[in-house]
């Protein structure tokens, strides 16, 4: 059985994504001591900054959003795209295989909560 796990943002080291943006993580499915199918960990997209249109093939994807605004776009498979605002508190569900964007236009960073499942 595994053991309970406490971290925090601070005890990771920012991890730099190609994209640009950076991501601590906090658990992951490749951790001793981890979560068997989640990984979870701070995503922060710098002002003017964007994590650009991709998909998780193999994972649902559940954010929380902390610090900032951004615009979330979900891109639909008929061609269709929602664009949502985003900000403190608001959380996006983004189901296996949909292909999504976060793009950040303020002047300060965003920072999401992001949790995986089995990757």
């Amino acid at each position: 059985m595994a053991r309970p796990y406490i971290t925090s943002e601070k005890a990771t080291e920012p991890e730099l994504r190609p994209w640009g943006g950076t991501v601590n993580w906090l658990t992951g499915t490749d951790k001793p001591n981890q979560c068997a199918t989640l990984s979870s960990g701070i995503v922060c997209i710098a002002q003017g900054g964007a994590h650009d249109k991709h998909c998780h093939e193999n994972s649902e994807e559940l954010l929380y959003v902390v610090q900032g605004k951004g615009v979330q776009t979900i891109y639909y498979e008929d061609g269709t795209t929602e664009k949502f605002d985003i900000g403190p508190g608001d959380v996006i569900w983004v189901p296996r295989g949909v292909y999504h964007s976060t793009h950040n236009f303020e002047k300060e960073d965003c920072k999401l909560l992001a949790v995986y499942t089995e990757r």
